[in-house]
């Protein structure tokens, strides 16, 4: 890693230096967004709804609905009156908690059920029976004001810092792979280039000790009692003819 390091250019440094820190600061990020989410003391209360025919089950008319409300924040919602209201007037309903409920009322097109806390992870089902589909809105008020019931989802939730730390080291990891992969590439290159470079000198160097070898032999061609000159003369013959081919 160190000897890529080295090979790269000042740009590639950098751009280098800037993924790494911002993988680092996004990774940690994220590995501490619930550690931050809980710095912030909220109340964020949901709502589910299943609804039942029972003209399907028992052959009368008639339905059944179950609205179920959590407190799925980090704070405790405390003084709060949930409100339920219909196009007409409220069914027949039971109301069942793990809280206390300190009061339940219907008053014509509306269902008031009050709490001294809801606490968070809570939960509050509303049993509903009408001859009729049943339609109503649901908000609360507490000690923060009158706030709105979202759906519940069985999805995790995460907030938008997440998606974008998540974003952040994949990106960064993938600038991070590339710098790397290229410099391995230009080392490989400049591997097989000096590796070249070194078969030429080395081809070169044969080359002229075969010359010298030629004019050597070609210089004791006038000394026919030379011994071993004819010897010599075809050793360097057969060398020269090797290397024109």
């Amino acid at each position: 890693m160190s000897t890529n390091y080295k090979r790269m250019s000042l740009s590639e440094k950098a751009t280098l230096i800037i993924s790494i820190l911002s993988f680092l600061v996004a990774f940690i990020g994220f590995v501490l967004s619930d550690s931050i989410s809980d710095l912030s003391k909220t109340v964020e209360i949901t709502s589910s709804k299943e609804s039942t025919n029972l003209n399907s089950l028992t052959g009368k008319k008639g339905y059944i609905d179950t609205l179920v409300l959590r407190n799925i924040g980090n704070e405790t919602s405390k003084n709060i009156k949930i409100i339920v209201t219909f196009p007409q007037n409220a069914p027949k309903y039971e109301v069942l908690s793990d809280e206390d409920v300190l009061k339940q009322e219907s008053n014509g097109k509306k269902l008031q059920i009050s709490l001294d806390r809801f606490s968070n992870n809570s939960k509050i089902k509303l049993v509903m029976f009408s001859e009729n589909t049943l339609y109503y809105q649901v908000h609360y008020i507490d000690d923060n004001g009158k706030n709105e019931v979202t759906k519940h989802t069985s999805f995790i939730k995460r907030s938008y810092w997440d998606v974008l730390s998540i974003f952040v080291v994949v990106i960064s990891m993938g600038i991070i792979a590339w710098i790397f992969r290229r410099a391995s590439e230009n080392n490989l290159e400049e591997a097989l280039e000096n590796h070249q470079r070194d078969f030429q000198d080395k081809l070169r160097e044969i080359k002229d000790e075969i010359g010298n070898i030629e004019i050597t032999v070609t210089s004791t061609n006038g000394m026919p009692d030379d011994t071993g000159s004819s010897d010599a003369k075809g050793i360097t013959q057969r060398l020269v003819d090797f290397m024109k081919i």
